[in-house]
């Protein structure tokens, strides 16, 4: 364990990256089985497969080295809208849903999405 343990304080950008992926995975699991309530044989795996390369491609952003005011600034005003739109495409296109129905569904919700976020 200790060697992992190094590792991840040798490499935080990874670990933000690898932490992420995990939180991720891990609500989707938490939403799956505790909110839609499904059990075992209906649980998609895909989907928290996808929750968890969402997490680790959009989630892990880089505003690490920054002060607390601008940095929350920054993620409702800037990064917010950005990773909800990336959210949509990405989930859509690993659902093989049609780009032009991806693009009505981020221009119906991603200001509905980011508004109730605040």
């Amino acid at each position: 364990m200790r060697p992992l343990i190094s590792f991840l304080q040798r490499h935080p950008n990874f670990s933000n990256c690898l932490l992420a992926g995990v939180l991720a995975g891990a609500g989707d699991i938490v939403s799956q089985i505790g909110i839609e309530k499904r059990d075992y044989k209906d649980y998609d795996q895909i989907r928290t497969a996808r929750f968890m390369f969402i997490g680790v491609v959009i989630e892990s952003h880089p505003l690490k080295s920054i002060d607390m005011a601008k940095k929350v600034f920054l993620d409702q005003i800037v990064y917010a809208p950005f990773t909800t739109g990336l959210f949509f495409v990405f989930n859509g296109l690993l659902e093989r849903i049609p780009f032009d129905k991806i693009q009505r569904m981020c221009l119906k919700n991603v200001g509905l999405v980011v508004h109730i976020n605040d």
